[in-house]
């Protein structure tokens, strides 16, 4: 009998039957049907070995379960190589990802509902959004220093509506500031995925840890930040993933006047994109870019100004003119303490751009290391100068950048119908970069009241995009290694021990770069009193009935937000004081500008009806912090006032907690 598969002759009867039975070939161990009688006399042939058929079955049982066993742990263990280790691997990152989301959306729905302030100036904002419904004009100077309001308009336009539905009060503002922010995570998720192909761990990675740092201190409350922030970065990678095309071009502008009137230094998106095309794009197209910025500018300006008397004096001047630094802190170390203190709370991206760094200072070393070999082993061609580029700069031709790669030049003259893609040009990105750490050190980074905050801003977006970029290289190319190179001899018999190592080694980057990625999750709230978080306190309920039980409060702007919600007179909301240094004398990009006589003379009468109204003992209720106030003397009060409690104003988001004294007519 001859196996159809092999041709060999050797065969044994698989059943118990003798007639139609399956054979087993002895040498394939293929199974095949025989559909004639099979006789004993067969068996001598077949058996033409020696063996006893009972021998041979068991040998042949032996030698086709090994053959299974084999083609099993082919198909299984071929797949741990690319799919099982790394699945398991990913899976349990995933739930190590989902596990800090899920705590971070809880932390911050409790950050949302809770009824009490969570920062001292919280309340003002409140203000400024009720004065859309009562038909104040907020910039109005007979409404100064009361409505003083040092951010935009576009911010209360946008929770207007909200407000219509919910009420003016503080969870309606923080959950519109929420929703621009999960909008800039999703949007930076979206970007690194879909345009920069960045695998989906990496994106859910990095939009995690944005997340984080947007709700850090001030930025979840209700304050324009999370809004300003969102036009900011759709103002900068709109024109970039259209390739800075005409229309994306006019889109950036409007989204730039729209950051500028939620809080001006949104703004600088348009001075991002100018020198950036101008640079490295096209001279010409900047200068038009610029020019119908300027025009869009000089005309907002110049409304704005005619609708709201004193807008710029509250948005722009008295930025400028505040104070940014005390004995303690010298402004430009502040910045550094700062950006000191960003790197301790990202441990893990702190060691990532160090090595990516030192990568790249390695390779740069090497290459100009090995140019100069080169130049050293060609005599007649020797030059001391390695460091010469095919860069150039191009004044005179204004359809061409400034700075031009002249190999690159040449190169695409070569190939001019070929298509580019520049949306997967990091280059912007790390000139965004650039632009904002500037911006931070050269003047930013010494505000004293902003901690931390414009770093996450203006700088965290960018450098998450291009670590996790640079993370994506490496996590999609794993470090090919054998690590049983050397011991293939002693694993013949085991060979999914040989796989699996080879797995491990293959997704060591993968490993690494997600235990520092969770290092810098935990060092993002190693000491972070966020989850410690909790609802008001009895202080807090105290103050609201004892608002309720006067009319005519002089109030310390940790209980502005009450005074709101009770409809009862602000007069002090916390930015209110800063109405006096946006009337100031100044000197503006070198430019003197006089001092706002006629403000300065309405802000000194407004001082002084307070206190004509504390003489005449008008207001029936005085809540000073600490026994302070910007418009009066803490004499002036003990004249005429007792003190009869004191009260805490906890706010533990932001670790603030304002003694409260509790002032009442003589």
């Amino acid at each position: 009998m001859q196996c159809p598969q092999c041709g060999g002759t050797e065969a044994i009867i698989c059943g118990e039957s003798h007639t139609k039975n399956h054979y087993i070939c002895a040498d394939c161990q293929e199974i095949f049907p025989c559909d004639r009688d099979f006789h004993f006399i067969e068996i001598n042939i077949l058996n033409d070995r020696g063996r006893s058929l009972h021998q041979l079955a068991i040998y042949t049982i032996r030698r086709k379960t090994a053959n299974i066993y084999r083609e099993v742990s082919r198909d299984i263990f071929s797949k741990i190589d690319k799919q099982p280790i790394q699945s398991v691997f990913e899976g349990c990152f995933f739930l190590v990802l989902g596990y800090f989301l899920v705590k971070l959306l809880l932390n911050h729905y409790k950050i949302i509902v809770n009824p009490f302030q969570n920062e001292f100036r919280e309340g003002a904002i409140l203000l400024s959004t009720k004065s859309l419904f009562t038909g104040v004009n907020l910039y109005d100077l007979v409404n100064q220093p009361q409505f003083t309001n040092v951010y935009g308009i576009f911010y209360h336009l946008i929770v207007y509506p909200f407000a219509k539905i919910f009420g003016v009060n503080l969870p309606v503002h923080r959950a519109v500031t929420a929703i621009f922010i999960i909008s800039t995570c999703i949007g930076l998720f979206w970007l690194m995925y879909k345009q920069l192909k960045i695998s989906f761990l990496l994106c859910l990675s990095g939009s995690i840890i944005l997340y984080y740092q947007l709700i850090y201190l001030v930025n979840p409350l209700a304050r324009p930040d999370g809004l300003g922030l969102f036009i900011f970065l759709c103002g900068l990678f709109i024109p970039w993933q259209y390739q800075f095309s005409t229309t994306s071009l006019i889109v950036s502008i409007i989204l730039g006047i729209l950051g500028l009137l939620t809080k001006p230094y949104f703004f600088l998106l348009i001075p991002y994109i100018f020198l950036y095309l101008f640079i490295f794009k096209s001279k010409l197209s900047s200068i038009k870019y610029g020019l119908l910025s300027l025009v869009a500018l000089l005309i907002t300006v110049l409304t704005t100004n005619f609708l709201f008397e004193s807008y710029f004096n509250n948005t722009f001047f008295a930025h400028l003119n505040a104070p940014i630094g005390n004995d303690l802190l010298n402004d430009p170390y502040f910045s550094i303490i700062q950006f000191s203190s960003y790197i301790s709370h990202n441990m893990g991206l702190s060691i990532i751009s160090l090595t990516i760094f030192s990568i790249y200072l390695i390779h740069t070393f090497l290459i100009y290391l090995n140019l100069l070999t080169k130049r050293h082993n060609s005599p007649n061609q020797f030059n001391l100068n390695i460091f010469s580029t095919n860069v150039s700069f191009d004044m005179a031709n204004l359809n061409e950048p400034l700075i031009r790669n002249k190999k690159l030049a040449n190169t695409q003259k070569q190939e001019q119908g070929e298509h580019t893609n520049p949306n997967l040009n990091i280059d912007f990105v790390v000139f965004c970069l650039c632009m904002s750490m500037f911006i931070f050190f050269a003047r930013m980074g010494h505000h004293r009241g902003n901690w931390l905050i414009y770093i996450h801003q203006l700088i965290s977006p960018f450098l998450i995009i291009l670590i996790f970029k640079f993370l994506d290289d490496k996590w999609r190319s794993p470090l090919k290694i054998s690590l049983t190179q050397n011991l293939q001899s002693s694993l013949v018999s085991i060979p999914r021990i040989e796989t699996i190592l080879n797995s491990i080694a293959n997704n060591f980057y993968r490993l690494v770069f997600s235990s520092l990625i969770i290092l810098n999750l935990f060092t993002l709230t190693a000491n972070d009193f966020l989850f410690e978080f909790t609802y008001g306190t009895e202080d807090w309920l105290i103050l609201r009935n004892l608002i309720a039980e006067h009319n005519n409060i002089f109030n310390s702007p940790a209980i502005a937000s009450l005074l709101v919600e009770q409809n009862k007179p602000v007069y002090d909301s916390g930015l209110s004081e800063y109405f006096s240094d946006g009337i100031k004398s100044r000197k503006t990009f070198g430019i003197p500008f006089p001092p706002d006589k006629k403000s300065q003379d309405h802000f000194k009468n407004y001082k002084e009806n307070i206190n004509q109204s504390i003489r005449t003992k008008q207001f029936d209720l005085i809540v000073l912090s600490n026994n302070y106030s910007p418009f009066i003397s803490e004499d002036l009060v003990k004249e005429y006032y007792q003190k009869t409690k004191t009260l805490q104003s906890p706010m533990l988001f932001t670790l603030q907690n304002y003694e409260l004294n509790i002032w009442e007519p003589r």
